[in-house]
């Protein structure tokens, strides 16, 4: 039986019945539901050098976890590692335990808190306003750097329409180097989507900044970006 046919009887039935929509690209298994407006989501990948290698993730908007942190595991494990069919069977067995354990809890958990925006983040005024932002800080959308450079503005001076700001440059910033589009979920929240292309793989852009603002020290807007960019290069060349 095919790792994609394990994935889908094992896990497909019973996530089906709680919301979930069954996505399958390359490498990439993907359970997504939209609950609240919001999308949640369950996340299977093969390793590009692991060859026999699975990981799991859970990701809602911006947030997201992985597996081992539920388990108790280094913060660098990430891979559940299999020998032949039998033993990957066990791993997807698991993999479904581990979900109805721990990660439907984690998305009951990270309910959306945060500002809602509306279109107007988009809007033609707003899209002026980003311009003399742009100009007042000296951003380039080629610059590698400026992502830390918005990490700093927002540090020294965390106002909403800083935030606003930060939120509309980051998802330009991720369209011009890696390709997405803009969308709205039901509650006018905007994020990214088919970043880099692929269809689904979509972002909340302002939950990585508010999850820089909330706290600088565990999370940054720069390695949010890094981790998208991996994840796009690496679904591209799998």
């Amino acid at each position: 039986m095919s790792i994609s046919k394990m994935i889908e009887q094992i896990m497909g039935d019973r996530l089906k019945k709680l919301g979930f929509n069954y996505e399958k690209s390359e490498n990439l298994w993907l359970f997504i539901r939209k609950k609240s407006g919001t999308t949640e989501g369950i996340q299977i990948d093969k390793g590009k050098w692991q060859k026999k290698a699975f990981r799991l993730t859970y990701y809602k908007d911006g947030k997201s976890i992985d597996s081992f942190q539920f388990l108790g595991g280094a913060i660098t494990q990430q891979w559940h590692y299999y020998e032949d069919q039998e033993s990957a069977q066990k791993i997807i067995e698991k993999f479904l335990e581990i979900t109805e354990q721990y990660g439907l809890h984690w998305f009951e958990e990270n309910e959306a808190k945060y500002i809602k925006f509306d279109q107007n983040i988009l809007s033609q005024d707003f899209t002026n306003e980003l311009k003399i932002f742009i100009e007042e800080y000296k951003l380039y959308y080629s610059d590698p750097n400026c992502l830390s450079k918005i990490e700093q503005i927002l540090e020294q001076n965390p106002t909403l329409e800083n935030i606003s700001l930060a939120n509309r440059f980051f998802g330009e910033y991720i369209i011009h180097q890696l390709g997405a589009e803009w969308d709205f979920r039901p509650n006018n929240e905007i994020y990214l989507n088919h970043i880099g292309g692929i269809k689904n793989f979509n972002k909340g852009t302002f939950r990585i900044i508010d999850n820089y603002i909330s706290d600088p020290n565990m999370h940054s807007i720069n390695k949010s970006y890094l981790t998208i960019k991996n994840t796009v290069e690496n679904i591209k060349s799998s």
